[in-house]
């Protein structure tokens, strides 16, 4: 939030010199009518702290929305429904590598697969599909963008020898092309991202260098993890020490209301639960039937997220919500 407010300020600064010059130039002319301002107006808002809103940013959203994935899509109308809160504009970027898509169209069912599809398309308010970054440049562009920001999302995670584009480096969710975008580049941030156990030092030297002039290019850093904190320090040589900032998908809660046709298991009403999502063979089965246990002796319902492929067998005592 330091970026948007930072950026909002430069912003009225540019347009406050801009009026005076207007200013000057009119006086010039003999004309004594005031120019109309041409920046944005500063809002009054009841609700916000001293009363005042920040000038509304342009703000597009790069992050793996796109994957059929629970916590994807939510994190993504988390982060829309919080800015477009304080006063914002967002708009997704709807990077979409086909690679990635092949992927996981080869483990979910078809019908899963439209359900995710048709949250976002509900939901966000994203660009049409772009599969490259030569797609993803193009159609910024255009847009004027304000701030960029690429996450909360595992969008610092590269795999050496990875055959998608958005495993590789450089991606668009690194934010190195935002350079390009002349002649008013956005400023740019990294959200609560992740690198999600990737270990740069095993990546090519090519690839390090060039994370290291991202991180240094990039104008606000934050991480969801300790992992993703180190790792940006150490390969930087400590000039990257990025905050730890929360999963934007617990502010869920506070800017979006469940609509009641929606509402299935679970129905915690007075009762609090856990949601588990193991995948098969990731952990032994006994540490579950534990966990469960000791959830249940603290009053705590537990439910288990379906993971696929389907079918797999529900951890024990905790039954499985259907998928969508």
């Amino acid at each position: 939030m330091w970026l948007l407010a930072h950026t909002a300020r430069s912003r009225r600064t540019r347009s406050g010199e801009r009026a005076k010059e207007n200013r000057r130039m009119q006086g010039q002319q003999g004309n004594d009518t005031p120019p109309r301002s041409t920046g944005a107006r500063l809002a009054r808002d009841p609700v916000g702290r001293g009363g005042i809103r920040p000038t509304p940013l342009r703000i597009g959203l790069l992050g793996r929305h796109g994957t059929h994935h629970f916590g994807a899509n939510l994190r993504a109308l988390a982060t829309c429904r919080a800015l477009a809160a304080a006063g914002h504009d967002p708009e997704v970027i709807n990077y979409r590598p086909r690679e990635r898509q092949r992927a996981f169209a080869d483990r979910l069912p078809p019908a899963q697969q439209a359900a995710h599809d048709a949250f976002c398309h509900h939901y966000l308010p994203q660009s049409p599909p772009l599969h490259t970054l030569d797609e993803v440049d193009e159609f910024c562009r255009p847009r004027r963008f304000d701030v960029l920001l690429a996450g909360s999302d595992p969008v610092l995670h590269v795999e050496p020898d990875a055959l998608r584009e958005d495993l590789r480096f450089p991606n668009p969710f690194w934010l190195h092309w935002a350079r390009r975008l002349h002649p008013h580049p956005p400023r740019t941030a990294y959200l609560a991202a992740s690198a999600r156990g990737a270990n740069y030092f095993a990546c090519p030297s090519a690839w390090q260098a060039g994370v290291r002039r991202a991180l240094q290019a990039v104008d606000f850093i934050s991480v969801r993890d300790r992992w993703t904190r180190w790792m940006l320090a150490a390969i930087s040589g400590g000039r990257c020490r990025p905050p730890l900032c929360p999963d934007p998908l617990l502010l869920l809660d506070d800017v979006f209301e469940i609509p009641l046709a929606m509402e299935v298991l679970p129905r915690s009403l007075h009762r609090r639960y856990v949601l588990l999502s193991v995948a098969p063979g990731r952990l032994d089965p006994g540490w579950v039937r534990e966990f469960v246990a000791l959830a249940h002796r603290e009053d705590l319902q537990v439910f288990a997220l379906p993971h696929l492929p389907l079918p797999t067998p529900p951890p024990p005592g905790a039954p499985t919500i259907p998928p969508p």
